[in-house]
């Protein structure tokens, strides 16, 4: 295969050399690269889903099927220190049926500090989420 161009959408397009066809080549990963930053981009944001699948060009049920096919119930990821004197707002939404993410938000900063997905919500989750 060889370089043949780009697609109207920008993609690259590859040719064989021995049938001539063309074709896109996709890599797995890249796909769940982008579905986990798209979901953290709406988690951690404040757009809705329907007006995050608006941006991206497809459905709201295509977007939450995305998200549905990544696991994200072990991601843990502590985002950034403290300020000085922080207001913290702590709050756990349901994604899934099996699957809660909290989130610790300083509203001095306006930035979250760390978030996680688990299971269930009860004190040892909080503790450990925030004593990181």
């Amino acid at each position: 295969m060889i370089c043949w161009g780009v697609t109207k959408q920008g993609k690259q397009r590859f040719r064989c050399r021995a049938c001539l066809e063309t074709a896109i080549i996709q890599r797995p990963d890249q796909k769940v690269r982008i579905a986990e930053k798209l979901f953290e981009r709406w988690i951690l944001g404040f757009s809705s889903l329907t007006s995050v699948a608006k941006r991206v060009s497809v459905h709201r049920s295509t977007l939450s099927r995305k998200f549905s096919d990544v696991s994200f119930v072990s991601h843990s990821t502590p985002l950034r220190q403290l300020s000085q004197n922080p207001v913290l707002v702590l709050d756990g939404t349901t994604i899934s049926k099996n699957t809660l993410l909290i989130l610790a938000y300083d509203t001095l900063s306006n930035q979250p500090i760390a978030w996680s997905f688990v299971s269930h919500e009860n004190f040892e989750v909080w503790h450990k989420n925030l004593s990181q």
